[in-house]
């Protein structure tokens, strides 16, 4: 009897872990993630390096091998503060309005397309990070002081 009640005890539970996010929680999830990059275009215009601690993870992996064929980098934040205006060449992160083209999410992981980058995001107690950034296709009106090449 109590082998059966906990074979229906886990075959419920395993039910529930399956059932779909609804849809309002997927929106609210995707408006975070946009939000996200809407915070980095406030940075970028107002210069305000402190807040990037909100949006972006203690480590990031970057990966430019597509452009420049460098390895993959894996930097702290701390590097990117010093260095944000190069951060996302191709990118003008001081644009009023910077388009997401496409959000993916997955539990507490998420994949964004901006531009020309490939984002990965993830989920903490509180707020969604960047993790990593991709650079995928280049593109003209490079705002860094590297050359783009196609």
């Amino acid at each position: 009897m109590i082998g059966r009640l906990l074979a229906t005890m886990m075959l419920a539970a395993s039910l529930l872990l399956a059932l779909p996010v609804s849809a309002a929680d997927s929106q609210n999830e995707e408006a975070a993630i946009r939000a996200v990059f809407e915070q980095m275009g406030q940075i970028a215009r107002l210069g305000v390096a402190a807040d990037v601690t909100q949006v972006l993870a203690p480590s990031l992996e970057l990966d430019y091998s597509h452009w420049f064929g460098d390895e993959v980098e894996l930097v702290s934040r701390s590097e990117l503060v010093t260095e944000f205006d190069d951060f996302l060449p191709g990118l003008n992160l001081a644009s009023p309005a910077i388009e997401v083209q496409e959000v993916s999410i997955s539990g507490n992981r998420a994949s964004a397309v901006v531009g020309c980058y490939q984002f990965s995001l993830q989920k903490n107690a509180t707020n969604w990070q960047i993790t990593a950034v991709t650079a995928v296709a280049p593109t003209a009106g490079s705002r860094s002081k590297h050359a783009l090449s196609t």
